[in-house]
This record gives C-alpha cells, structure tokens and sequence, in this order.
C-alpha cells in the first residue's frame, strides 16, 4: 500500500503523455487539411496505440469530426468523418495544448483520488484492521471489519456407527468405546475436524 501511495503522489507524468502530444500535433496539422478539402468526406489515420487513439478522439470533437475506430490488434486505426457542424475550431493554434491539459487534468484527478483512497487504506491497516475492499477482492466478499471465519469440516459430525467397518477394525486393533485412539489410549477421543481456508486466502490467515 505505501508502495502504491508513493507512485500516486507522484505528479510526473510517463514519455508516452509527451509521445501522445506529438501525434496530436501531427494529426491537428491533418485534421484541418481534411477540414479545408471539400472533395473528401472521410480519411483514415495511421496505426496508433489505444491512448493516442483516445486523445486523437478528443482532438476530432474539437473540429466537430466522427471519430470510428477499424483494424485488428495493433493494426488499428481511426477512421474520421465529416459532420454538418465540421468546422476549424477558434482556437486551432492552441487546440492540441487544451486537449494536453485536459488529458492531465483527468489523469490528476484519478491520481488524487487513488491518492485518497490509499490513505484512508493505510490508515486502516496501521489501525490493525483489513480493508473490506481488498476482503471482496480475496474472493471473502465480507463486509469491512468482519472476522474472517474458516469452514470447518467435521464440527458436527455423529459418532462412527457400530456396524460399520472402521468400527470393527477399531475393535480388532484393541480399542474400546470412550478411549482414546493409540497403544496406550492416549490419542484423540473425538472426531477430527478439519478447517478450510477460504477462496484465495493466504496461510495463517486469522
């Protein structure tokens, strides 16, 4: 969890974000070419990876383009076309710099609130208590602040029955009713019972 809080307090941002804004520019250049053509209603851009097709996206509403993407795997690409609102925005030569932004200010939002939200999950553990989230993501499903119970197999099980055929082998070995099991009778007198860990439980689990 530290681990985790430490990379969501970071504010600085991967190469791909500066890689993103570099095909923006690129396609901002295109998109107002394909704008000022009336001969064409719709063009195919390059191949690109899904984020820089999610902020190429955001770069087609600015110019009141239909963005579709088309392609398989890595081949894919965006297929843009023409609407009758199609126009050049106003502000063209600071467009990509908006879209920038407003791609920052969604990723420094999420960081925040993952930021939030590790805190509140340290805050609990160095309390001594497991979040109830990371119990439902264990596969427990219980609610926050509910002790984990283990099923137990063997709790209520009857007694082994006299005619059975552990019963007589048990006899034939020298033991009698109500002793415990053993050369000596020293053993276990009751059933033994078995506790199962829950789905996806680590060891020693309280």
């Amino acid at each position: 969890v530290k681990k985790s809080l430490e990379k969501a307090q970071s504010k600085g941002f991967s190469q791909e974000f500066y890689l993103i804004e570099k095909w923006l520019y690129m396609y901002n250049e295109c998109l107002k070419n394909f704008v000022l053509d009336p001969t064409i209603a719709e063009t195919d851009l390059e191949p690109s990876s899904q984020k820089i097709r999610t902020a190429t996206k955001k770069l087609c509403g600015r110019f009141n383009l239909v963005c579709k993407a088309k392609g398989e795997k890595d081949q894919k690409y965006l297929r843009v076309s023409k609407t009758k609102s199609t126009q050049i925005p106003n502000n063209y030569p600071d467009v990509v710099r908006d879209v920038m932004q407003e791609i920052s200010d969604t990723k420094i939002g999420k960081n925040e609130k993952r930021k939030e939200k590790l805190e509140r999950q340290l805050e609990e553990f160095d309390e001594g208590d497991i979040p109830g989230d990371w119990l439902e993501h264990a596969g427990l499903g219980l609610k926050k602040k509910t002790k984990y119970k283990p099923k137990i197999v063997g709790e209520n099980a009857v007694a082994i029955d006299e005619n059975s055929v552990g019963y007589k082998l048990l006899l034939k070995s020298g033991w009698k009713p109500g002793l415990g099991l053993g050369a000596e009778s020293g053993g276990s007198k009751d059933i033994i019972q078995v506790k199962i860990r829950g789905q996806r439980t680590g060891l020693g689990i309280d």
